[in-house]
């Protein structure tokens, strides 16, 4: 690392095992150095489980119980070499709020050897433990010789992660005030902002750990998951089935052991005056030396100064999904089976992110076009109460930004409640599957889907209250599928040359074709905060099909200001996240092969299989870029499948 020009105590500070390049990213850039980690873990799962089952008169019982204990040991070590950003922050121009030019501006600053963020961190191993339990019992009661009922109820119990020697957080704590109110608010009282009077400024909460005046478990239980179950079968005719089924299935949490206070990212900060006088720079990234993990010992006043993240531990319930469907299965002639069938989903107590630590709304700009007057106002630089009393981290310089001071926790540089359960999502479809099972060697599979899944996961704002109702990410309105194996009609036994000599039978019979065709709609794309300059309609952006390319995917001559020195900063958002109207390419596949067996003697084959896997070689693009300040907009640089692939095997079994 020395001979890259990092300063020898740094480099110094490693073993050899873990002494790497650090992780270098520069905007509009692709980065490099080793994003690896030094990586150790066991996993183990011990699992005791068992049923009995009963048959009495048209009843059909079981029942049983599932116990699991899941531990998890690991470290991880993080960026612990060394991670660094280069942005526009000392580079833009004119002025230090001006907006980022496209591209250059990152690759100016590492030129300077002055990163605008970055870290070094300092992780803890764990050793976390939960044990999880269910009961359940079901019951298949054949009412009738045509009605069958089943009938099921499940008991969940995931206990709460806990971690060996409590080296974890439990939560924020919102009601005590910070211990490092007095000295900050006497600082305060200097220089104070007319948006906070002095007697106004509080410094409220801090995290709790473990064990600490607080239960040993990250979350509490949630002790009443009930999980019914019904369904319903019932024969119309001979050939004709009707059935439907309504389920309530609970996930599990998974919460990973938050471990803010053992393990600890030193922040790099080129500058304490925003950009004056710069104190620290790749050549000597930090010269003061790195903040050592306190544990628990600090109390509230843990990571003050950084971002933390928390759960609440009395929010925190299981996540579930509701599943209901109705369909009817017939057979017709020629061995050919139809399903058809209406499937719905809800999920609720989805966990979603919540920011506390934002600027409160009263201050952003809603003015259709950028505002720099508020965008000075948010920005610009006003005395900073911590300096000083926070070092190691970005609220230790002289300045700080007045958008930092006027959230409502000024102490932390980020305050989120990483799982509030409130998001939910709810999915609709149809679903039809048409069968042809094998006749004279042919058989195939016809099966198309048209849904809709929505999704209120997330905030257009982050002081808005209601959740964005939107069409979901991963939403595909159209899923397509065909595939058949057909047993080619020649050799012996077939139609064509069924008494042919064996020596053109080894060359001509017994050949295979199968394949599968997938078609599907492309997933809704992703919208940046759309600066117009006129009526918007989603359909705008779409161009027709045959003017679609990976230079121009989308209408690019719509209402918007391309202008990248008009970018929105501090504007309320009131255009959606996402469209249905507006998709990236969808899917359009091919995946062919032609099989055969040689027989050389009794025991002894030759199998040939050769795979044309995208047999057209259609491409399934990428996204295309979606911000209309960027240079590139509406254009593809991206292929997601991969081209034409044929592959040939030959095996020898015997």
């Amino acid at each position: 690392m020395a001979d890259l020009g990092f300063p020898s105590y740094w480099a110094n500070r490693f073993t050899k095992g873990v002494r790497w390049m650090p992780r270098i990213t520069i905007s509009g850039y692709s980065g490099f150095g080793d994003s690896q980690s030094s990586n150790k873990w066991a996993t183990h799962a011990h699992s005791f489980s068992g049923d009995v089952s009963k048959i009495r008169g048209n009843h059909s019982l079981k029942a049983g119980f599932d116990v699991r204990a899941m531990r998890e040991n690991r470290f991880q070590s993080g960026d612990m070499v060394g991670y660094f950003d280069f942005g526009a922050g000392w580079t833009r121009g004119p002025v230090d709020n001006s907006p980022t030019a496209p591209i250059g501006q990152g690759l100016a600053s590492f030129l300077l050897g002055w990163p605008t963020g970055g870290n070094a961190s300092q992780n803890a191993s764990f050793a976390s433990q939960s044990i999880f339990r269910a009961l359940f019992v079901d019951d298949t009661w054949r009412l009738t010789r045509k009605l069958t009922l089943t009938l099921g109820l499940r008991w969940e119990l995931e206990g709460p992660w806990t971690e060996r020697f409590n080296r974890g957080i439990r939560q924020y704590d919102f009601t005590s005030v910070n211990p490092l109110q007095d000295n900050a608010a006497t600082a305060y009282r200097k220089n104070p902002i007319p948006e906070i009077p002095a007697d106004e400024f509080k410094l409220m909460g801090g995290l709790t750990f473990l064990g600490v005046g607080n239960p040993r478990q990250q979350i509490n239980s949630d002790l009443n998951n009930f999980a019914p179950r019904i369904g319903l079968a019932y024969q119309l005719s001979p050939r004709t089935v009707v059935r439907s089924g309504y389920g309530l299935f609970y996930d599990l949490r998974n919460f990973t052991i938050n471990q803010t206070g053992f393990s600890l990212s030193t922040a790099f900060v080129a500058s304490p005056d925003q950009g004056l006088h710069f104190i620290a720079s790749l050549s000597d990234p930090f010269p003061t030396g790195l903040v050592d993990p306190p544990g628990a010992k600090l109390g509230l006043m843990t990571a003050v100064g950084q971002g933390v993240s928390f759960l609440d531990p009395a929010q925190a319930p299981n996540p579930y999904m509701q599943r209901w469907s109705a369909g009817v299965q017939r057979e017709l002639p020629a061995r050919v089976l139809v399903d058809l069938a209406y499937v719905g989903n809800r999920g609720t107590h989805t966990g979603i992110g919540q920011s506390f630590n934002f600027v409160p709304r009263q201050y952003w700009s809603t003015l259709p076009v950028r505002d720099q007057g508020t965008i000075n106002f948010l920005s610009a630089n006003v005395a900073n109460p911590f300096q000083d009393l926070l070092p190691g981290t970005a609220r230790s310089g002289q300045f700080m930004a007045r958008s930092d001071l006027l959230v409502r926790y000024p102490h932390f540089s980020a305050v989120n409640l990483s799982n509030q359960p409130i998001g939910f999502t709810w999915y609709h479809s149809l679903q039809t599957r048409v069968e042809k099972r094998t006749t004279k060697g042919f058989s195939a599979g016809f099966s198309w889907t048209w849904s809709k899944l929505m999704q209120a996961t997330g905030r257009l704002n982050p002081f808005d209250d209601q959740l964005e109702h939107v069409i979901a990410n991963i939403d595909r309105t159209h899923r397509l599928s065909l595939d058949w194996i057909y047993e080619l009609p020649f050799g012996r036994g077939r139609h064509y040359g069924r008494d042919i000599h064996s020596v053109l039978q080894q060359f001509l019979g017994g050949w295979r074709v199968a394949g599968i065709y997938s078609a599907q709609s492309g997933i809704p794309d992703t919208m940046v905060d759309l600066p117009l300059t006129g009526p918007f309609r989603a359909t705008d952006f779409v161009l027709p099909e045959h003017q679609r390319s990976p230079d121009q995917y989308y209408n690019t001559s719509i209402n918007l200001n391309r202008d990248p020195r008009q970018a929105f900063a501090w504007h309320v958002r009131s255009i959606s996240t996402r469209f249905s109207a507006v998709r990236t390419d969808g899917l359009n596949v091919w995946d062919i092969s032609l099989a055969k067996d040689f027989t050389l003697r009794e025991g002894m084959r030759l199998k040939f299989e050769g795979q044309f896997l995208n047999a057209f070689n259609h491409p399934v693009f990428a996204g295309p870029v979606g911000n209309p300040t960027n240079s590139d907009f509406g254009k593809i640089s991206n292929q997601l499948n991969l081209p034409r692939n044929v592959q040939v095997a030959l095996r020898f079994v015997f």
